[in-house]
């Protein structure tokens, strides 16, 4: 049982949060997950974390939103984005540990399909923090942007 989530939180509960409204967009890229996995899924049921680990990755980052230790930062405007639709989606999250100054970026894979920040960043910038430093975690072009190498 978490601060703000438990064993019955769905991922449509973490997104419309109030406190993580400024970090929406790095929850979940919203055209990946199907109305039915938003709707329906358990955050237990998504990734490789335990259930434990899955509430407190999600109370982490209501903690770090309160706490005005995170936020959105964009590589290119919206203009530019609205120009060119491989910007979208293209930012970090930074979550801010003032007690540090050291940093760590954290690049989360996907396969060219998706970026899997709530497996392959969240866990990471949850140990890092703990372990003093700010991290960002790095939203990037993916399919149909992005190709394959031969």
């Amino acid at each position: 049982m978490g601060k703000y989530f438990n064993e019955q939180t769905k991922f449509k509960d973490v997104y419309n949060h109030k406190a993580l409204t400024k970090i929406k967009d790095a929850l979940f890229i919203s055209n990946l997950l199907d109305s039915n996995v938003q709707n329906n899924w358990f955050i237990k049921e998504f990734g490789e974390a335990s259930h434990d680990d899955c509430i407190a990755y999600y109370d982490f980052l209501v903690d770090r939103c309160l706490n005005n230790e995170a936020e959105i930062v964009n590589f290119y405007s919206e203009e530019e984005k609205s120009l060119d639709n491989s910007k979208k989606d293209t930012f970090m999250l930074y979550i801010n540990n003032p007690n540090s100054n050291k940093v760590a970026i954290i690049i989360p894979g996907g396969g060219y399909n998706a970026v899997c920040s709530y497996q392959e960043g969240y866990p990471f910038a949850y140990h890092f923090y703990h372990r003093g430093y700010s991290a960002f975690i790095v939203y990037y072009r993916v399919a149909p942007y992005a190709k394959m190498p031969n």
